[in-house]
């Protein structure tokens, strides 16, 4: 599987855990995220800026998978 393939997948993955009404928003997030990873400027201090927001728009019933799911992508 390629990067972009991944990147696709991952999105997809976490849109589908996002609560109702929130996935244009997370869409924008993961957009960010993602454009930021392929230009090596991913940043913890970006991270430390857009973590909190992200996960105040996760189902709290999908909140460990989220993080161990992406703990395993970094």
């Amino acid at each position: 599987m390629d990067e972009k393939e991944k990147e696709v997948q991952l999105t997809q993955f976490v849109l589908e855990r996002t609560k109702p009404g929130q996935e244009a928003a997370m869409s924008e997030l993961i957009d960010k995220v993602l454009a930021k990873r392929r230009e090596g400027k991913l940043s913890t201090m970006f991270l430390m800026g857009i973590v909190p927001q992200a996960m105040g728009m996760i189902k709290p019933e999908a909140m460990d998978e989220i993080k161990t799911t992406l703990k395993q992508y970094r």
